[in-house]
C-alpha cells in the first residue's frame, strides 16, 4: 500500500489536469482525452472514478448491504460505463446507466478473489451476510468447506444472479454494432458464476446459470469462428471507441500493478 499511494496520486493528478486542460503530454492519456471529447463523455464520471479508487486504496470491508450498495453505485459502474457509454455520445440515458450499474454488480469478482482479498485484509462481502450465515473470515481465508461457508456462497450467488438477470435489459439499450460484444459479455458472466462458486466448496455448485444459451449467438455479417470485423480507417467514431478502450486500460495499470 505505501508504495502504491504515491503512484496513484501522481496518476490521478495527471488525469485530472488533463481533463481540465483537454490536453496531456502523455500519448496514452492524450488518446483517452480525445475519445472523451469525441464521444462527449461527462468529465465528472472520470473524476468520480478517480476519487472512488482513491477511497478503495484505504478500504478494508463492508459492514452492511447498504454500505456495499453505495460502493457499487459510487465506484464499480463508473469503470464499466466509461467503456459501455462510448457507444452513446454523451454517455447514454438514465435507463442505460441504471442497467450498466446492474451489470457492474453482476461482474464483480469479489467471490472469485475472496481468499486473496482476505489475505490482504480486505473483505468485499457485507459483514452482515457472514453473520447471517454463521461464516467467519478465518474459515473463508482457509478455504474451509462448511455449511456456513456454503450458505454464504449460495447467498452471494443468488444476489449476483439476480443482478445479471436484470442486466439482460442492457441489450435493449445497446447500439446495434455493439450488441455482439454486449451479449458475449453477459453470457460470459453467466457462465463464470458457477465456477467462481466452485472455488469455495467441494460440493457441486448450488447456483447454475438461469440464462445459459441453447445455441451459439450469431448476428448478421458475423461468421462463427472468424474474428469480428475491424473498423474502417475513416470510421472516426469506431476508431475513437477503440482508442478510448485501449487508453483507459493503459491508464488503469498503475492501480493493478
Amino acid at each position: 500500500m505505501p508504495e502504491r499511494l504515491p503512484r496513484f496520486q501522481a496518476w490521478a493528478g495527471e488525469v485530472t489536469v488533463g481533463l481540465d486542460a483537454n490536453h496531456s503530454e502523455d500519448p496514452v492519456l492524450r488518446a483517452f482525452l480525445y475519445t472523451v471529447t469525441a464521444r462527449r463523455l461527462p468529465h465528472h464520471w472520470v473524476k468520480s472514478y478517480v476519487q472512488g479508487t482513491a477511497q478503495e486504496l484505504h478500504f478494508t470491508g463492508f459492514t452492511t448491504e447498504a454500505y456495499f450498495q453505495r460502493y457499487v453505485a459510487d465506484v464499480s459502474p463508473l469503470s464499466l460505463m466509461l467503456l459501455e457509454a462510448l457507444q452513446h455520445p454523451g454517455g447514454g440515458d438514465k435507463p442505460f446507466r441504471d442497467r450498466c450499474r446492474l451489470f457492474a454488480e453482476g461482474c464483480l469478482d469479489h467471490l472469485a478473489d475472496l481468499k486473496e482479498d482476505l489475505s490482504d485484509g480486505r473483505l468485499y462481502l457485507p459483514q452482515e451476510d457472514l453473520d447471517y450465515c454463521g461464516a467467519t473470515c478465518t474459515a473463508l481465508e482457509r478455504g474451509e468447506d462448511t455449511p456456513a461457508t456454503r450458505a454464504l456462497v449460495t447467498l452471494t450467488c443468488h444476489k449476483i444472479r439476480k443482478a445479471l438477470s436484470a442486466a439482460r435489459a442492457l441489450l435493449d439499450s445497446t447500439a446495434p454494432d455493439f450488441q455482439p460484444l454486449q451479449r458475449a459479455l453477459l453470457d460470459l458472466s453467466d457462465h463464470q458464476l458457477p465456477h467462481r462458486a466452485q472455488r469455495h466448496r467441494r460440493h457441486p455448485p448450488l447456483c447454475g446459470p438461469q440464462h445459459r444459451p441453447t445455441a451459439p449467438h450469431t448476428d448478421p455479417g458475423i461468421t462463427p469462428g472468424h474474428p469480428l470485423p475491424q473498423a474502417a480507417p475513416d470510421d472516426r467514431a469506431a476508431l475513437s471507441i477503440q482508442v478510448g478502450m485501449l487508453a483507459w486500460k493503459r491508464l488503469s495499470e498503475p492501480l493493478s500493478s
